[in-house]
């Protein structure tokens, strides 16, 4: 029956796992009771339901939900309502979701309120559409977020242009600079990378013999950084 679905151009998400008989993603960690906890908290806790269901299969096989709304209250602690004066909170659950590449489903009464709102949606749906192909590729598990420190998520393809994207996420309340060591054996590239920074600057960075790269990164307070990965 899920064939015949898909043959007429509606996919299904189904809270099981029944791929082969043609549903197009399954939950990763839903619980209803985590749709009630602040947006800094979905965060964090969206991340780590990535990073925890992303082992056996690829993003775009997974979904998740943002939330807008609360599911059991109108607190505005809650969700995200009027969105154009939350609009930090709102971008950052928009990079969150779509730079996952994960199916994802919205939660709300609207996706924009006012022509500012609607600017910023539609800026990362387009970013999502300029980078699909690597956002929606293999995710390799750096380290699992702990709100604590710098944590990311790594998309990587050797067989396309862009060979990995890296998203760089703050949950702390203090700006960060470190060295990040991320394992780029998977992209296919050998001897050095270009990455180019989300203000388009390029710059080659050499690879060690197992493929690891050494990138020095900037992220301010609950912020978000991302770097694109080329030959």
């Amino acid at each position: 029956m899920i064939h015949e679905l898909q043959r007429r151009g509606m996919y299904i998400p189904i809270p099981d796992w029944y791929f082969l008989n043609g549903q197009c993603s399954t939950g990763m960690g839903y619980r209803e009771a985590s749709a009630n906890l602040t947006p800094q908290q979905q965060l964090l806790l969206g991340r780590q339901y990535i990073y925890d269901g992303t082992w056996h299969k690829i993003p775009p096989m997974g979904w998740m939900t943002l939330q807008l709304v609360g599911f059991y209250t109108n607190d505005p602690r809650v969700g995200l309502e009027p969105l154009c004066e939350n609009l930090d909170r709102y971008e950052q659950q928009l990079i969150q979701f779509l730079g996952s590449g994960c199916h994802l489903t919205i939660r709300g009464n609207r996706l924009y309120d006012t022509p500012e709102t609607k600017q910023l949606v539609s800026k990362w749906i387009n970013w999502f559409k300029e980078y699909r192909d690597i956002l929606t590729s293999d995710i390799i598990h750096v380290s699992r977020p702990t709100g604590r420190d710098l944590d990311c998520m790594m998309h990587v393809n050797p067989f396309i242009k862009h060979k990995g994207m890296v998203i760089v996420f703050n949950p702390t309340d203090r700006d960060i600079t470190k060295e990040m060591r991320l394992p780029l054996y998977y992209t296919g590239l050998k001897g050095k990378v270009t990455i180019i920074t989300s203000d388009g600057s390029k710059k080659n960075y050499p690879l060690d013999q197992n493929g690891n790269l050494l990138l020095p990164v900037s992220v301010t307070a609950q912020g978000t950084s991302w770097f694109l990965i080329e030959e």
